[in-house]
């Protein structure tokens, strides 16, 4: 003990024995053996836990996209984007309000409310599988079979729910297809029309022409022949001549008539188109409509082909969800190791929380004391000067009752 003197109200710091070490190690040295305790213990509650308590099971459905179009590997990403989509959608409200409909109906009473939570926590999962066209529906529920259960349902109504939609969208699709090919059909009639009359009234127009200029060669001839008739009377009398003449004549007469004949046949065709295009429900104007025949004409062709690829796709568009088998037979969602080491973890976990809780407490009640001792040693150092004690035994006292503490 030393034999320095302090005054009454200066206490000099003592370091602690264990300055300088990692607390830490320090509270795991001095309680390691509540810590195997607690590993113990929580080892027992696993395994007591795993072969006597509510162990979930995990039974897991898979739903496979299927592939369209002309070859399966052309748009395979397409069908790994569709099973995306899909998967987004299994998880939808009215998905989920059907699943509750036909889980009742097998005696699972489980509201939309409820699966929404079950997709929340993970109890129930919609996923795709990577680099593949399916989607997997993972269940996990303590009762087996109502695992498997509500993974069929799962998996067998979002097919149904998909599929009908699906069937809904390719019959709609191909009706506005229709509509648009009856529509273009139309305009392209319509346009074709207008232009065989345009060409009808070109054809009539030139073989007028021609048969005004035959007429006036007719007329000519004829007035020509009486003029040389008049100049040589003689001419009229030569049988070669007037047989050549009416040769000419008759060639001539002939030629008039073929136009004129095929004058009135382009005349009733025009009528018949004529009579064709005020059927047609069109307020095109007739000039642009020609114009667009070939326009239309493509556009028909592409709308065509469109209708046929949706008729050739049409067995996997109307079905683009299949279930692949059944549910897988339920196993332990939870394996024994990964049981075995939460339950060791947990129970260290606690005993550690409990040893702190010790600690805390001792430091409490250490403090506690010494703050009562102080307050002792306070009063009789007053009691002491008021007694007529010298100050040098005083401070020499308070120092000995400080090195003692």
């Amino acid at each position: 003990m030393s034999s320095s003197t302090y005054p009454y109200d200066y206490m000099p710091l003592i370091p602690p024995t264990d300055q300088g070490r990692d607390p830490y190690v320090e509270f795991i040295t001095r309680w390691w053996w509540l810590l195997l305790v607690g590993a113990i213990l929580g080892g027992l509650a696993a395994m007591a836990y795993l072969r006597y308590g509510p162990v979930p099971y995990q039974s897991t459905a898979y739903i496979q996209v299927q592939q369209t179009g002309v070859t399966l590997t052309s748009n395979a990403g397409q069908t790994q984007q569709a099973a995306e989509n899909f998967a987004a959608e299994l998880s939808s409200p009215y998905v989920l309000e059907q699943v509750s409909k036909d889980l009742g109906a097998k005696g699972i009473a489980m509201s939309q409310a409820r699966l929404q939570v079950a997709l929340q926590n993970g109890s129930v999962d919609v996923s795709t599988v990577r680099n593949s066209n399916f989607v997997r529906v993972v269940v996990k529920d303590p009762d087996p079979n109502r695992a498997r259960t509500i993974a069929n349902s799962f998996s067998a109504v979002a097919v149904r729910v998909v599929n009908e939609r699906a069937r809904e969208n390719l019959d709609s699709r191909m009706q506005e297809l229709q509509d648009q090919i009856n529509f273009t059909r139309d305009k392209l009639l319509n346009a074709q029309l207008q232009r065989k009359q345009e060409d009808l009234q070109q054809q009539i127009a030139d073989a007028q022409s021609r048969l005004l200029q035959l007429q006036m060669s007719y007329q000519e001839e004829l007035q020509r022949q009486r003029e040389a008739d008049r100049g040589n009377p003689a001419a009229g009398a030569d049988t070669t001549l007037q047989q050549l003449r009416q040769q000419w004549q008759q060639t001539l007469i002939q030629q008039i008539t073929g136009i004129q004949k095929n004058i009135d046949d382009l005349n009733a065709q025009l009528r018949d188109v004529q009579s064709q295009i005020q059927k047609l429900p069109s307020n095109t104007d007739p000039t642009v409509s020609a114009a667009l025949a070939d326009a239309y004409s493509q556009q028909l062709q592409d709308l065509t082909n469109q209708y046929a690829q949706l008729q050739l796709d049409a067995h996997n568009a109307v079905s683009p969800l299949v279930q692949y088998g059944d549910a897988s037979t339920p196993i332990v969602a939870t394996g024994k190791k990964k049981m075995l080491l939460l339950g060791l973890a947990g129970g260290v976990l606690l005993m550690a929380g409990l040893a702190f809780l010790i600690d805390s407490i001792r430091r409490r009640r250490k403090r506690q004391h010494g703050d009562e001792d102080d307050v002792d040693v306070d009063k009789l150092i007053q009691a002491l000067e008021r007694a007529g004690v010298p100050r040098e035994a005083l401070n020499g006292s308070a120092a000995v009752k400080a090195e003692e503490r």
